[in-house]
C-alpha cells in the first residue's frame, strides 16, 4: 500500500486556547441578622444515681482472667467489701465452675466417641460452641461490672447467685 501524492492531507480546525478566566459568581445572599448562639437547655430529669467511682474495681478486676479473679478477692476484705464485688466475685466464680466442669466434660465425651466419625465431630463443634458462650457471657458481664450494675448473666446468672450465695457474702 502506498500513498498517493496527488491527495492533500486532511485539513485539522485548529483548536481555541482554553479561557482561563473565572466564571462570574452569583451574587451573595442577603446577609440574615446574625442570632447568637444559644446552647439547649439541660435535661429536666436527673443523671441516674451511679455508685461511687471505686466501689466496682473489684467487680470489674474479678473478670480479669484466674489471676485478676484472685487478686479481687485479697482486695475485698472484710473491712472493704461492698455488694457490687461480691454481687460480681460470684458470677465469675460461677462462670469458672462452669468453664471447667463443661470443658471436663465435653472433653471426656469427645475422647470416648472421636473414632465415631459423625458424632466425634460433633462434640468437637459443641466444645467450640460452649466455649464462645461462657466469652459472651463473660463479656456481658465485664460490662455490667463496668457500669456498676448487679445484672445477673441471661441464663445462668440466677442460678450462680442463688447456689452461692453464701460464697463472699458481705
Amino acid at each position: 500500500m502506498s500513498i498517493d501524492p496527488s491527495i492533500p492531507p486532511p485539513s485539522i480546525p485548529p483548536v481555541p486556547p482554553p479561557d482561563l478566566t473565572p466564571p462570574a459568581s452569583p451574587a451573595p445572599p442577603p446577609a440574615a441578622a446574625a442570632e447568637p448562639y444559644t446552647p439547649p437547655a439541660a435535661a429536666a430529669s436527673a443523671p441516674p444515681a451511679v455508685a461511687p467511682a471505686g466501689e466496682n474495681t473489684v467487680a470489674v478486676v474479678a473478670y480479669l482472667t484466674l489471676i485478676g479473679f484472685i487478686v479481687a478477692i485479697v482486695m475485698n476484705k472484710d473491712e472493704k467489701k461492698n455488694s457490687l464485688g461480691n454481687y460480681h466475685l460470684r458470677q465469675m466464680l460461677g462462670l469458672l465452675i462452669l468453664g471447667i466442669g463443661g470443658s471436663v466434660i465435653i472433653n471426656i465425651v469427645a475422647f470416648a466417641l472421636h473414632r465415631v466419625p459423625v458424632v466425634g465431630s460433633l462434640v468437637g463443634l459443641t466444645g467450640w460452641a460452649f466455649q464462645i458462650v461462657l466469652i459472651v457471657a463473660w463479656v456481658l458481664g465485664l460490662i455490667d461490672a463496668l457500669n456498676r450494675r448487679e445484672k445477673p448473666i441471661p441464663v445462668v446468672g440466677p442460678v450462680i447467685q442463688d447456689k452461692l450465695k453464701n460464697v463472699f457474702a458481705s
